[in-house]
């Protein structure tokens, strides 16, 4: 039989165990407290920033529609997220000097002091339209099994999995614009598709080509032509022929223009469309067409 003590001893180790445990889970829970904390004061950083952003943006626009000589200051104003004060407008050229503080919901402010922004002359809405030429465009059509450019045919014909157009602008520099709207239209001149629903997937090239050489192997590392898989626009058709549709490709095009993007135009795939013809560049009376509208940067 074991005395008091020897079973005092034995729970000693036992005790301290408990003791190192429940030190560890109790620092644990306080390190993921703060972690927490933390994350609070991240997340509410982030949003006073981006407050300071739309406040910058919202100042530029409200100016941008007075004039390129505005320099209007308005104040403060709330939004669910916290509150943004215009500090100062100044007019400098081509441009405003914007200071904007703002001040989220919980209490973290962000400034941005005298960040000049570009102004452009809302009065002066511009536009510009490329048609299709020799000498601003190149357009064919792939056909799959198909080792023959068709690059100088009077029409680009679309099938499902079987053909696709190739079309690409050289766009002439406007300088310095803002992109309102940029509106591709394409010449339907006969079709034998009858799908309910007729759709063309504009996806953009990422491999330069020619309509000389261009097939459905070549110049491409992927058969079938390279591009981005998800669609810059949708283009929705019917078995109506003789007409032209349209569809916006907004920030395909100012990417283009501004050269954040190389320029291979875009890849013309299909659902629903059989032998689908549009009108090429050769075709005179059909050819594609780019029509671009803007607004030329202030003085």
């Amino acid at each position: 039989m074991r005395s008091g003590g020897a079973d005092g001893l034995v729970l000693v180790p036992m005790a301290l165990t408990l003791a190192f445990v429940g030190a560890l889970a109790w620092a644990m829970v306080r390190e993921a407290s703060m972690s927490v904390s933390q994350i609070d004061l991240d997340y509410d950083a982030q949003v006073a920033r981006y407050l300071a952003k739309a406040g910058q943006n919202l100042a530029r626009w409200q100016n941008q529609q007075l004039g390129c000589t505005s320099a209007v200051q308005f104040g403060s104003f709330s939004l669910p997220g916290g509150t943004i004060v215009t500090n100062a407008v100044m007019d400098v050229a081509g441009g405003l000097s914007i200071d904007v503080s703002a001040t989220a919901s919980g209490g973290q402010t962000v400034r941005l002091a005298n960040a000049s922004v570009p102004v452009y002359n809302a009065a002066k809405r511009t536009s510009v339209t490329w048609k299709a030429s020799a000498s601003n465009a190149d357009d064919t059509y792939i056909v799959l099994g198909d080792t023959t450019p068709n690059g100088t045919v009077m029409f680009m014909e679309l099938t499902d999995g079987k053909e696709r157009g190739v079309l690409q602008f050289v766009l002439t520099s406007l300088g310095d614009v803002l992109t309102v709207s940029a509106q591709l239209k394409l010449f339907q001149t006969n079709t034998k598709s009858t799908a309910a629903t007729q759709l063309v997937y504009l996806q953009r090239v990422t491999t330069a080509w020619t309509e000389a050489n261009a097939t459905w192997t070549a110049p491409w590392s992927v058969p079938g032509g390279d591009a981005v898989g998800t669609p810059a626009a949708v283009m929705s058709v019917s078995k109506q022929s003789n007409l032209y549709y349209s569809v916006r490709i907004d920030g395909l095009a100012d990417a283009w223009l501004k050269k954040r993007l190389p320029n291979y135009g875009v890849l013309l795939t299909s659902s629903g469309l059989t032998q689908a013809r549009f009108g090429t560049l050769e075709d005179k009376a059909h050819q594609p067409e780019l029509v671009l509208d803007y607004y030329p940067r202030c003085p």
